[in-house]
């Protein structure tokens, strides 16, 4: 079939000179750091007609180098409904950061057409862990590498075409950019993805774990002109002639000319907002901290923020809200297990990576945060080695002594009394349900100081 025909003539060369120049590190492929030949090729025919020299090239090339050391780059890891929203605020409310409200989403949009990402990134279908592939977490580094760098007119379309591009999710600095995009597609973003999606082959539209075994990712990747190298063994139900053709169409429908316009012009006032802020930080909640190792490794100032909450209190809010997981189907010892086994594999994760790269990591929990908000804004930007602004600071006292909790959705963090709040799932839970989490979490509370 076309689909196993395929993945055996993905192209070897005429590939991208980004492409090309790839380097790696540890096993995972970056992309390089100086510019590229064409780029080059291109500033220099302008600085000759200036009549500037060679070196000035060169120089733009070394003052890129020299901005990039300086900068303050950050990752915050942490939880669905563990208190990140909040963790966030103190980036996406910062005047000097530019902030990504999770990124591992859209990345992997991006790579498997999947429109809507289950947090269940990290499980097969049937609830089993599951680690991310190799391929995966290439292609993930590939685009946090474009995100610290700036480059944000390079990320796919699907990570330009965020809904979370706004003030109210990623902070002020995304505000022109959200603006831009908004006018330039008459406010049609969102339909214009979900229309795009339906093209998509049903095999590699929901599921992830369902769409790597069908190759989805590796056809999407030869459409759009990428090399993605994956381990064919692990294509068990390669795709179909219609299939293949359906993710074509996808592709073609997503990179009509009027969007693909809006995205370039609209991302070129990203990168400036970008380009300007001292601190780039991200979220995510759908990776695990071994997997952080590398960006250590890439950036040996990167600051790796690791963020717990009592699981008693994510599974009682995620059960509030309809955001338990779809493989416990509403069984809470199932949740616990899920919830529990994640945090515990990153706890340990965490002693041995803050043992090999002390001032890398840092570990917080949401009830500090939310129990004395303001010295926890100045232990995180001491650990970032950043002065937080007085804005900031009034702005977290603002939204943790507000006259009133707001109501409005699920990710708003404003609150009459923040340590109230995170502590009012006690009165909530009921002895049962504590009772069969503690049970299965008995070894992560304890390790995570949480009292049984």
């Amino acid at each position: 079939m076309l689909g196993r025909i395929v993945m055996e003539q993905l192209p070897q060369t005429d590939l991208d000179d980004s492409v090309h120049q790839q380097r790696t590190r540890k096993g995972y492929i970056f992309p390089p750091k100086s510019m590229s030949n064409v780029k080059r090729n291109q500033i220099h025919k302008v600085l000759s007609e200036l009549g500037k020299s060679d070196e000035m090239v060169e120089g733009l090339d070394n003052e890129k180098e020299e901005n990039l050391k300086e900068v303050k780059r950050v990752l915050l890891l942490a939880y669905l409904r563990g208190g990140s929203t909040f963790l966030g605020k103190l980036f996406a409310s910062n005047p000097d950061a530019f902030y990504w409200f999770e990124i591992i989403q859209p990345i992997y949009q991006s790579l498997y057409g999947i429109m809507r990402i289950p947090y269940e990134i990290l499980y097969d279908k049937k609830g089993n862990k599951r680690d991310q592939t190799k391929p995966e977490l290439e292609f993930i580094y590939e685009q946090l590498d474009k995100f610290y760098e700036c480059k944000i007119s390079e990320l796919p379309m699907e990570m330009l075409y965020q809904e979370t591009h706004n003030p109210d999710y990623s902070g002020i600095e995304w505000k022109e950019y959200h603006e831009c995009i908004e006018n330039e597609t008459n406010h049609r973003i969102q339909y214009h993805l979900d229309s795009c999606v339906n093209y998509m082959p049903e095999g590699c539209r929901y599921n992830v774990a369902s769409a790597a075994k069908r190759g989805c990712q590796v056809v999407k990747a030869l459409v759009e002109g990428r090399h993605l190298e994956v381990n064919k063994s692990t294509i068990v139900l390669p795709l179909d002639n219609e299939a293949v053709n359906n993710i074509t169409k996808y592709h073609s429908c997503l990179h009509k000319d009027i969007w693909v316009e809006a995205a370039q012009k609209c991302s070129r006032l990203a990168s400036s907002s970008c380009i300007k802020a001292p601190v780039r930080a991200v979220k995510v909640l759908r990776l695990r901290l071994e997997d952080t190792e590398p960006l250590v490794q890439r950036y040996p100032d990167m600051k790796i923020i690791h963020q717990l909450r009592d699981p008693r209190g994510i599974i009682v809010s995620s059960q509030y809200l309809g955001l338990m997981s779809i493989f416990s189907q509403g069984n809470v010892g199932k949740e616990a297990i899920l919830v529990c086994n994640k945090m515990l594999r990153d706890v340990k994760a965490f002693k041995r990576l803050k043992e090999k790269y002390p001032r890398n990591y840092f570990l917080t929990t949401y009830e500090e945060f939310a129990d004395s908000p303001m010295s926890m804004v100045e232990e995180v930007y001491k650990f970032i080695d950043f002065e937080p602004s007085q804005s900031l600071r009034q702005h977290v006292y603002d939204i943790t002594h507000s006259e009133f909790d707001t109501k409005r959705a699920s990710l708003d963090v404003k609150r009459k009394n923040s340590s109230e709040n995170a502590h009012k799932w006690r009165k909530q839970i009921s002895s049962k349900w504590k009772t069969a989490i503690d049970k299965r979490c008995v070894e992560l509370l304890t390790v995570a100081g949480y009292k049984l």
